[in-house]
């Protein structure tokens, strides 16, 4: 098992976000009118969040998000959504990367690239504390990533909400997706990633339990 340090911004940083395809679509308003209480709920944790970053609130965030009608609509678009961030972030247009970066949080408040480009990007634009703020909240987010399992085996896999957080929290680590292989596992879809260490050319295995994103996937599919 490769020990990790936490302090995730001493690596600087293999640019996460994969070929930028389509413009962004702002709908921030799309989930405001559902009646699933677990909406309710996101919007609660996110509003406590905002005004005070703390780690049960955003582990139990973890929780209901994969319960909410956003995530339904979310698990399918995601990757389209945040992969619009890499061209700004490459080209240098700070403004409009942290345009962008909030709108790919407004519809994941758990978004691990849409966390750090907001920092990176409110860095580049002198919003020091904005930076700030969004530094905080990504390293919490890697730190609930950890106490959700340890990688190690099926039985202690990695909780995910989706394939674009399991990718960038390899990548925030510094390591090299070598494969990717979903298996079922009785109630459970588990991805075994093989990873190499750049450092030392070792490989090794994280687990990750997608069972819930594979169910919406799926679901969405099928719809």
């Amino acid at each position: 098992m490769k020990q990790c340090n936490m302090t995730f911004f001493s690596i600087l940083f293999v640019l996460l976000l994969t070929a930028c395809t389509s413009s962004m679509r702002d709908t921030s308003t799309t989930y405001h009118t559902t009646q699933n209480p677990h909406d309710a709920r996101y919007h609660v944790l996110v509003k406590a969040i905002k005004a005070n970053p703390a780690l049960p609130a955003i582990t139990e965030l973890r929780q209901v998000y994969m319960l909410t009608d956003r995530y339904k609509m979310n698990i399918a678009t995601e990757k389209a959504i945040e992969d619009s961030l890499f061209e700004a972030m490459t080209t240098d247009k700070w403004s409009q990367c942290l345009q962008r970066a909030h709108q790919v949080i407004e519809h994941n408040y758990l978004s691990l690239n849409g966390h750090y480009a907001a920092m990176a990007c409110s860095f580049e634009t002198g919003k020091l504390a904005q930076g700030q703020y969004h530094e905080s909240l990504l390293n919490m987010l890697l730190e609930a990533m950890w106490m959700s399992g340890d990688g190690e085996s099926i039985s202690t896999a990695f909780l995910s909400t989706t394939s674009v957080e399991i990718t960038a929290f390899i990548e925030f680590h510094g390591f090299e997706i070598i494969q990717r292989v979903s298996h079922q596992k009785s109630a459970n879809t588990i991805e075994v990633v093989t990873l190499k260490d750049p450092e030392n050319g070792e490989l090794f295995d994280w687990y990750f339990n997608i069972a819930t994103q594979y169910q919406d996937i799926n679901a969405h599919a099928i719809d």
